[in-house]
């Protein structure tokens, strides 16, 4: 499984990029999207937290169980929570702001069910 092998790297990389980019951007982001800087910048504090986790977790040869159960845990978690923040923010946010929420958590929604589903294999570094 060539994914698997580098599901981790994909994930810790998706973090970093998000956080920046959102940490960056969020006073620009939030008249487009139509959302509190306050809550951009959680998100972008978040995105950075998932990717420091998955990164320290790519990096080592062998992986403790639950630690990748967490990691596919807490990705379902934020998955949830963007489709939540979705609905919640539907008659206030911009149609950017909605499809960044759930192309987010369509997104991280995958990255938990492919995390959960080879957790085996990725207790091992290739």
């Amino acid at each position: 499984m060539r994914v698997a092998q580098t599901l981790l790297w994909i994930d810790c990389s998706a973090g970093f990029l998000g956080g920046v980019v959102m940490l960056a951007l969020r006073g620009w982001l939030s008249d487009i999207y139509g959302m509190p800087p306050s809550l951009l910048l959680a998100m972008a504090m978040a995105n950075l937290a998932y990717g420091l986790f998955s990164f320290s977790l790519a990096v080592r040869r062998v992986r403790p169980r639950a630690m990748i159960v967490l990691l596919a845990v807490a990705n379902a978690t934020w998955a949830t929570a963007c489709g939540i923040a979705a609905i919640v923010l539907a008659s206030t946010a911009s149609i950017f702001g909605l499809a960044h929420l759930l192309i987010e958590g369509l997104l991280v929604g995958a990255l938990a069910a492919f995390e959960w589903r080879w957790r085996e294999l990725l207790l091992r570094a290739p």
